[in-house]
């Protein structure tokens, strides 16, 4: 038997993961937030600023195409055809804070 890709068994283990993907979102570190809209929008260069630099929208298979394995925090088939894509503080969303 294989053992679960680390996304996965991540997600298992965090209920605001399966929150988020249940209504279309998925949380990632700001430096893959900035690769996934410089590659989705072919913005050229080495520079960290980008538009929209807390959240962007994309297609679900356009997102695959652009994250490496082990880079979301769970199953990509769980997310819906058009996913938001967000940066924040995973401990405040936890404790259920703003």
């Amino acid at each position: 038997m294989s053992e679960p890709s680390p996304a996965v068994a991540e997600s298992a283990a965090d209920p605001v993961d399966d929150e988020l993907a249940a209504v279309g979102a998925v949380l990632v570190d700001d430096r893959v937030l900035r690769r996934i809209i410089k590659r989705h929008r072919d913005i050229p260069g080495l520079g960290l600023q980008v538009p929209h630099a807390t959240s962007y929208s994309l297609p679900r298979a356009a997102l695959g195409a652009l994250v490496e394995p082990g880079e979301l925090p769970g199953a990509l088939d769980r997310l819906p055809e058009r996913v938001a894509v967000l940066t924040g503080d995973r401990d405040e969303l936890v404790a259920g804070e703003d």
